[in-house]
C-alpha cells in the first residue's frame, strides 16, 4: 500500500523522506527510525519494507559507503520482480554505481541514480537525477514532488556529479578554515570570518560548532573527485590538497614545522 520503501536512514535520506510525506507521498522505512512524519512509518524488516509497496515496486536505497554497500544491494535486489525500479541515492564512487547499474539491467529491473546534496536554503536536499528519460518517467512519481523529471545523463552521472558537487563545497570549508587559522595566527583574531552571515560553510569555524554529520566521511567525495580527474588528465589542485587536508578539528597541527615549507609560521602582521 506504500508508495514508495527507503532502505536506509540518515540525515540526507531522512530529509529526502520527510519532504517527500510533506507532498502526499506514503512511504514506509527499514531500519525504524525514531524521527517520523505524517506519511511514514517503519518496517520490521527489509523483505517487510519489500512486501508493503505498491506495484510495481519502488525502492529508494540509500546504502551505505565501503565493503557492505555492495552486499546491502544485493540483499534488497534479490527481493525485487522484474519492472520495479531501484532509485540508488547512495554517496557512491561513479564506477560502484555503473557496476550496480549492469547487476540490475540483468535482473530486468529499473535503475536510477539519483545524487543528493545538502541545500544551503532550506532542509530538503537537492536532488541529482541520473537515467534514461523512459525509466525516470516510470518513477515520475517520485521526482514530480521534489525535481522535473529530467536525467542529467545516463548510468551513474547522477552520482558522478552528486560527487563532484559534494567535493567542491569541502574544498570550500577547507579554504575557510585555512584561511581562518592563518588570520588568527597572523592577526591575532578571526573575526572576519565569524561575523560573516549566517552561510552554512562557516559552521566549520564557529566557536561552539559541532562537527558536521559524518564529517570524517565527507572528505571522500573529494578523494574520490581527485581520482576522477587523475584519470581524465584535468588539473585539479585544489581537490587534491583538499582531500589531503588534515581533519578540520585538528588545526593545531598546521603550526608544526614540517607543515610550512619555508619553517615554522611567523606570528607578526609583518611576514603575514
Amino acid at each position: 500500500t506504500f508508495d514508495f520503501g527507503l532502505f536506509g536512514w540518515d540525515v540526507q535520506s531522512g530529509n529526502l523522506a520527510r519532504s517527500m510525506a510533506s507532498f502526499g507521498v506514503s512511504i514506509t522505512v527499514f531500519p525504524k527510525n525514531k524521527e517520523t512524519a505524517r506519511g511514514i512509518e517503519g518496517a520490521a524488516s527489509l523483505e517487510e519494507l519489500v512486501e508493503s509497496l505498491k506495484s510495481p515496486r519502488v525502492l529508494v536505497l540509500r546504502a551505505p559507503a565501503g565493503p557492505e554497500q555492495q552486499s546491502t544491494f544485493s540483499a534488497a535486489l534479490q527481493l525485487l520482480d522484474p519492472d520495479d525500479s531501484v532509485i540508488d541515492v547512495s554517496d557512491s564512487w561513479f564506477r560502484d554505481t555503473s557496476a550496480r547499474a549492469r547487476l540490475v539491467s540483468a535482473a530486468q529491473i529499473h535503475f536510477i541514480a539519483v545524487g543528493l546534496g545538502a541545500n544551503e536554503n532550506g532542509s530538503r536536499p537537492l536532488l541529482m537525477p541520473g537515467g534514461r528519460p523512459d525509466t525516470l518517467q516510470k518513477a515520475g512519481r517520485f521526482f514530480k514532488t521534489l525535481t522535473p523529471a529530467v536525467s542529467l545523463g545516463g548510468g551513474s552521472s547522477g552520482h558522478f556529479i552528486a560527487m563532484v558537487h559534494a567535493a567542491v563545497e569541502s574544498a570550500f570549508a577547507e579554504i575557510v578554515r585555512e584561511v581562518q587559522n592563518l588570520l588568527q595566527h597572523g592577526l591575532g583574531d578571526g573575526k572576519e570570518f565569524i561575523s560573516m552571515p549566517q552561510d552554512r560553510i562557516f559552521d566549520y569555524v564557529r566557536p561552539g560548532v559541532a562537527a558536521p554529520p559524518n564529517s570524517d566521511f565527507s572528505r571522500e567525495p573529494v578523494r574520490w573527485t581527485a581520482r576522477a580527474a587523475t584519470e581524465l588528465a584535468i588539473p585539479a589542485l585544489t581537490f587534491e590538497a583538499a582531500s589531503g587536508a588534515r581533519a578540520w578539528k585538528n588545526r593545531e597541527a598546521l603550526d608544526e614545522p614540517f607543515c610550512q615549507p619555508h619553517g615554522a609560521r611567523r606570528t607578526d602582521r609583518e611576514s603575514l
